[in-house]
């Protein structure tokens, strides 16, 4: 008898959902591409230029179902040298309308070909006349999507959705997205590309350089004395991230940004200096780069927030029979002292020595005359502050 009430209950309940989804579910989908109901892009994608000429032939639009130039930009992104020059030769634009992702934005920011494919594609676009200036600014209205985005979400190039590789983003030129690529960053400075301090919303070419972790590139920029942004904080973010990056290429990068004029003893806002970030997990990498950093002029006198030196820093924190590694202790102060490392320098507050420091984390005086570190300490001369006149 509560069957049919139930029943009712029911189809009431699928019905207000199927009209949520309606009206709800189409204003928050993306749009539907066109890519597979376009012949003429079906045809480039796959590799078809007898398809292409015929489609051409016989009227197709050379610039897509979106008439936004969609069958240049998939011949480009997929590495069709001769496709990108035929549809060249037969009309299609070199150069993407206001705001939009333009086909050299592509060409330069391709990645996933070879660096001769994209050499050779974006020669082309410039003698055909790409605007090598060309500024990408994204969205340009409400609720509609830049051709990026389409690219992205549509499926014909997943591989330029945000996530995927280091993103500059808004307003900027295709020098931008080519910073990965020093012979093409070369190839555009040749052809008159500029070299705009700051993009309007974002970060510096240096900034998207290192991003890229491309010190190539980086030499491009110092050869043609392009200012570094002082606010970006390249270095920092560098040390502390340099886990995954190779040593050679963490050293070059280092050489040029300081050359740039980077200052190695900065402080960051909450990390200290540089030498802090490294001495949190003290390890063989760690030190090398510690001796890097020294041999480029990291001063280790310097007060981190005006508290203490390096040595007070490291020696405040010292004593875990769970952690230290004698060997590296000795090694971390031995670079110390050998870049003139004041070993006796007090504290600011509680005038304080490195030797009183480390002796306030040891209970058992006996213990601590015995610690590799302090011995080799008190061989370079540390005292306590009541040793010293």
């Amino acid at each position: 008898m509560n069957i049919k009430p139930i029943k009712f209950s029911w189809i009431i309940i699928v019905l207000l959902m199927s009209f949520c989804i309606t009206v709800y579910g189409t204003e928050l989908s993306l749009p539907k591409s066109n890519y597979d109901e376009n012949p003429l892009e079906l045809a480039v994608m796959n590799k078809n230029i007898d398809e292409v000429k015929k489609l051409l032939a016989e009227g197709a639009n050379i610039e897509g179902g979106r008439n936004d130039g969609y069958p240049l930009i998939i011949a480009i992104d997929s590495g069709q040298y001769d496709m990108v020059k035929f549809l060249i030769e037969h009309g299609a634009r070199v150069n993407g309308s206001i705001n939009s992702f333009s086909p050299l934005h592509y060409a330069v920011n391709a990645y996933h070909l070879s660096s001769t494919q994209i050499m050779r594609i974006t020669k082309l676009l410039l003698v055909n006349g790409a605007n090598v200036n060309h500024i990408y600014n994204g969205l340009s209205g409400m609720n509609q999507m830049s051709n990026l985005d389409y690219a992205c979400y549509s499926g014909i190039s997943k591989r330029l959705c945000p996530s995927k590789n280091p993103s500059p983003a808004d307003g900027t030129p295709p020098i931008f997205w080519a910073m990965g690529n020093p012979d093409v960053v070369k190839l555009l400075i040749d052809n008159g590309a500029e070299f705009p301090q700051r993009k309007p919303r974002g970060f510096s070419l240096w900034y998207v350089a290192y991003l890229y972790h491309n010190p190539q590139s980086m030499k491009l920029l110092l050869d043609h004395h392009i200012p570094i942004n002082r606010r970006e904080p390249i270095l920092f973010e560098l040390i502390i991230g340099q886990d995954d990056i190779k040593y050679e290429v963490l050293k070059q990068i280092i050489d040029y940004l300081v050359i740039a004029g980077y200052d190695i003893n900065e402080e960051g806002d909450s990390d200290g200096t540089l030498l802090t970030i490294l001495i949190r997990d003290l390890s063989e990498n760690n030190l090398k780069i510690v001796k890097l950093l020294l041999d480029k002029g990291a001063n280790p006198s310097v007060f981190i927030k005006e508290e203490g030196n390096i040595a007070h820093l490291y020696a405040s924190r010292y004593y875990d029979s769970t952690k230290n590694n004698p060997s590296l202790d000795i090694a971390f102060f031995q670079l110390l002292i050998d870049h003139q490392l004041d070993i006796n320098a007090l504290t600011k507050f509680s005038l304080q020595t490195p030797l009183d420091l480390l002796f306030s984390k040891v209970k058992n005086k006996a213990e601590f005359e015995q610690l590799p570190l302090v011995v080799y300490l008190r061989q370079r001369g540390a005292k306590f502050s009541s040793e010293l006149n």
